[in-house]
């Protein structure tokens, strides 16, 4: 057996896994109820979090992966507008405007980047049945200017 046929049957198999595991997750009250992160992400001191979602591909661990790539995109983006602006500095009758550009390495971001929690919708309550909803932080010492 070829290492693609391993994988194709390892995804059929938890495809398959999924199907019969969620009739019965809703019969016990359709699932987890939502983390208060969906609604509410932390604030912290050292870390950046992002909170995203995603739906639509053909396995459930192709949702986690895309949902968790644009965690990264926003987790980037976040750092960028963070760390820009405009700083004023005035000295007696002088002033004198400056701009701080920091750049934001995103292959840094992808490496420091750690998921942190994960949720799926099962029952439709946030959002789509089958979302996978996931919690991700970078520390934000990776912005340098």
């Amino acid at each position: 057996m070829s290492t693609r046929q391993i994988n194709l049957w390892l995804r059929s198999l938890a495809a398959v896994a999924l199907v019969l595991c969620s009739p019965g997750c809703a019969s016990f009250g359709g699932g987890a109820p939502a983390p208060d992160w969906i609604d509410d992400p932390p604030v912290h001191d050292t870390f950046l979090y992002a909170v995203e979602s995603y739906v639509g591909a053909l396995h459930p661990e192709d949702n986690q992966m895309r949902a968790m790539d644009r965690a990264r995109e926003s987790l980037a983006r976040g750092l960028r507008a963070r760390v820009r602006g405009t700083n004023y500095l005035e000295q007696d009758d002088f002033s004198s405007v400056s701009e701080t550009t920091v750049l934001v390495d995103s292959d840094t971001v992808l490496e420091l980047s750690e998921l942190v929690d994960q949720w799926v919708d099962r029952s439709g309550r946030v959002s789509k049945r089958g979302t996978v909803w996931v919690l991700m932080r970078v520390p934000k010492s990776v912005a340098r200017g």
